[in-house]
């Protein structure tokens, strides 16, 4: 954490901004994109035709409730929790990826099968199956009943009960780019759709709970009633489109910083063979548009930049970067520090505990969703969520 002056002390006891730590994310281009694209053949739809109907069960719909007072049993409390549109929010109790597949797959039970009709089964639908509740991992069986805060990227939306836990597996793409040993179709012509038994395996699979008694739209993180409520940040508009003018003396920190000639240098080699001289006169940080997020309780500040243009992103693109840099209690920027931490860009700011060191929510495009802590040496990795994996060409 960073020291304070005796200043700086006095004006976090009179409830102004700490200090706070800062980071930086960039990564190249997204190899398995290029993978899909370059390895991927067509796989031509399997000729035997199993003539079996899929199950198909309702979405259960939640029942209002009055949000009790915050419980001060911690059991089964979660600090953070990611939300995932499956397609309304629930909160992600447990991964396959944390527990291991023969864990998760002992707590999974029943058949695969959609809710509702599988009208897009081959792009996006996904498969679900219940869940034996005393198998879930302590934290997560003790969850169950309990009430959270849900948070969007503009601050909270809901407090809401965690329902009862299922597991989901979540994938996107068409059927010609699955493995055709992996994939069985059901019915045949336009009344064919793929046997979800088939897709179970080759998607994100979560435990997960819907969230009951309010709308949560929007909702991406949650933490439980009984903790303190966070500190959260919000993206400064002007008029209906964001305001993309921080602080000068921070986008010069961000142009000097030492830890940037690496990623300018990786960015000049990108357009080296360019002939457009839009892309071939200008520096990356040229390219740095900026963003100001404000904490409206403490008036804490965080500038964050993050490299635009028509040669980032997608595939064969220079990948985007991004760089956040704290304001003091003297309205003073934070020295920066960068480091590669795989994301795009930030979605959400907020200091979970208030103790001045920031948590920035920062997705990438077909890749997981990281949540950083910006510690004084660089961002240090809170909680990550895997992406959704993806059969299927993005170029």
């Amino acid at each position: 954490m960073l020291s304070l002056t005796t200043r700086q002390s006095i004006l976090l006891g009179l409830a102004a901004c700490a200090p706070i730590a800062l980071g930086v994310a960039t990564h190249l281009e997204h190899e398995a994109a290029e993978r899909a694209c370059l390895t991927k053949d067509a796989v031509p739809v399997p000729e035997t035709i199993v003539e079996v109907v899929p199950q198909i069960v309702p979405i259960v719909t939640p029942i209002p409730f009055a949000a009790p007072m915050p419980s001060d049993d911690l059991a089964g409390a979660y600090e953070f929790a990611f939300l995932v549109d499956v397609p309304t929010p629930h909160l992600v109790l447990a991964t396959a990826a944390e527990l291991g597949d023969g864990a998760f797959e002992a707590i999974a039970t029943g058949a695969s099968h959609y809710r509702g009709a599988p009208t897009d089964a081959f792009v996006a639908q996904p498969v679900w199956r219940d869940v034996d509740a005393t198998r879930l991992p302590e934290r997560a069986r003790l969850a169950v009943g309990r009430h959270v805060r849900v948070y969007s990227a503009a601050g909270r939306v809901c407090v809401a009960r965690i329902g009862r836990p299922v597991a989901v597996s979540e994938r996107s793409g068409k059927i010609e780019y699955m493995p055709d040993d992996e994939v069985t179709e059901l019915g045949e012509g336009e009344d064919a759709t793929i046997d979800p038994a088939s897709l179970w395996d080759d998607g994100r699979r979560l435990v997960v709970a819907p969230l009951e008694g309010a709308s949560c739209e929007g909702g991406i993180w949650a933490r439980d009633i009984a903790l303190s409520e966070p500190l959260v940040y919000i993206a400064e508009q002007e008029g209906d489109a964001p305001a993309r003018l921080p602080s000068p003396v921070a986008r010069r920190m961000v142009q000097r910083s030492t830890a940037l000639q690496p990623i300018a240098a990786a960015f000049a080699e990108h357009v080296r063979g360019f002939t457009d001289d839009a892309f071939t006169t200008r520096r990356l940080v040229d390219r740095l548009v900026g963003q100001r997020w404000i904490e409206p309780t403490r008036g804490g500040e965080l500038d964050v930049f993050t490299t635009d243009g028509d040669e980032f992103g997608g595939c064969g693109g220079f990948d985007p970067a991004w760089a956040a840099i704290a304001v003091d209690a003297d309205g003073g920027p934070v020295e920066a520090v960068w480091a590669d931490a795989h994301a795009d860009y930030v979605q959400a700011v907020f200091d979970l505990d208030a103790d001045g060191r920031l948590e920035v929510y920062a997705p990438s495009w077909l890749g997981p969703t990281h949540v950083f802590t910006l510690e004084p040496d660089g961002p240090r990795e809170f909680a990550v969520l895997a992406d959704v994996p993806y059969y299927g060409c993005p170029c």
